[in-house]
């Protein structure tokens, strides 16, 4: 599962609040749940369904940035459950709102895997390959530019190595393989490091 109790998200929205100071005592928690929803939220998203704290005003975004990408993500109905990655409802509710987010069938999901995918997500969808980049656990470089051209990362205890295996693609399907990738080998050291 993918909890995003994000310091990270809590910067950006903090710093982007004239008041941000009260938002870290909301304790705002978001949380991606396994399954996009099959109805649409009716463009319910984290700006228009979290409201900045009273006496607050939300800042302006510059438009196509990562605290705008943020702001914008799509949100499950209220009072959605938080689905684990094998589809079973996680028992404490925690979460302020569920952001509406595939998160696959595997247990790769932890604390920095979240903001490394949502980072992730908006250089893709931005077409911004190249900045794709996360470095593993034991120094290791994992860019997507390289994993696009047909490469791909081959583990063996702590050393890792770019094998030539795959046809060049930007399929989905491939850079979710990328991800998976990334998840099992970074970690929350090297997830803050390219934030």
């Amino acid at each position: 599962m993918l909890f995003i109790v994000m310091e990270r998200l809590r910067f950006e929205m903090t710093r982007r609040l004239k008041c941000g100071w009260a938002l870290i005592g909301i304790g705002l928690i978001l949380v991606v749940a396994a399954g996009r929803s099959e109805n649409a939220n009716l463009g319910r998203t984290i700006s228009r369904s979290i409201s900045p704290p009273p006496h607050c005003q939300r800042s302006e975004t510059v438009p196509g940035s990562f605290a705008a990408y943020l702001r914008d993500l799509p949100l499950k109905p209220p009072g959605s459950p938080v689905m684990l990655y094998d589809g079973r409802v996680k028992a404490n509710r925690v979460q302020a709102e569920v952001i509406d987010l595939p998160i696959g069938a595997k247990d790769l999901h932890q604390c920095a895997d979240a903001i490394i995918r949502l980072r992730a997500d908006y250089l893709y969808h931005s077409g911004r390959w190249e900045a794709i980049r996360f470095r593993f656990t034991n120094g290791f470089q994992a860019d997507y530019s390289r994993w696009r051209e047909g490469w791909r990362i081959m583990a063996s205890g702590n050393q890792a190595s770019w094998v030539k295996t795959s046809r060049p693609t930007d399929s989905p399907e491939s850079y979710w393989q990328y991800l998976e990738m990334v998840f099992r080998y970074a970690g929350t050291q090297i997830g803050r490091a390219h934030v």
